[in-house]
């Protein structure tokens, strides 16, 4: 049973969690709203696996390495973490990266990133805190859309769960959930 860590674990990515709590994994996960997290842990009571809730806003630095070190502390080293932290996070990346190099096991980083990512005209989606890890693996999942006769639409949250549990299953260094070429083809453009 291997410790996980989801980072924006309660909306898009909550499939991702119930999938690796039915696997028999203990998964901590960051997310902001309560709420959302007591539902995912009811959600997942019957797994063999089990859900740590983190409440936490990414956002405070100094909460984020508390509660992250809590948890490794408790459940052990972090093995995989699958990171959704949007790019105006400040050093969000930066402490969860120090914290899982300073780990002696290796961890697999899943680096999820919005559209934008896939924007030809900008430089979004910063890896800079995950390059030179003596003790990471860094994976990058770029979330596209999808077009169809009807034109183009944006991802549902289970193709999106779908898209990195697949990037994982195949250990993926880079991966494409959806399109995102032509760029031009994107909805709401």
């Amino acid at each position: 049973m291997a410790h996980c860590l989801v980072v924006g674990g309660t909306g898009m990515l909550r499939g991702v969690c119930v999938v690796l709590a039915e696997a028999g994994h203990r998964v901590s996960v960051v997310a902001r709203n309560k709420e959302r997290l007591v539902g995912l842990v009811r959600d997942t009571q019957r797994s063999p696996g089990v859900v740590n809730p983190i409440p936490v806003d990414y956002l405070n630095n100094n909460a984020l390495h508390e509660k992250l070190s809590e948890a490794i502390a408790v459940l052990g080293p972090i093995s995989l973490s699958v990171l959704w932290i949007h790019g105006e996070a400040g050093d969000a990346p930066g402490v969860v990266a120090r914290l899982l190099n300073e780990q002696k096991e290796n961890c697999q980083v899943y680096h999820v990133l919005g559209s934008t990512a896939a924007d030809p005209t900008k430089q979004v989606g910063d890896s800079r805190p995950f390059e030179h890890l003596a003790n990471c693996s860094y994976h990058r999942i770029t979330l596209g859309f999808r077009t169809g006769k009807d034109g183009s639409r944006w991802l549902t949250n289970d193709e999106i769960a779908q898209g990195v549990l697949d990037a994982i299953a195949n250990e993926r260094h880079e991966a494409v959930v959806g399109e995102i070429e032509p760029w031009e083809n994107r909805p709401g453009r």
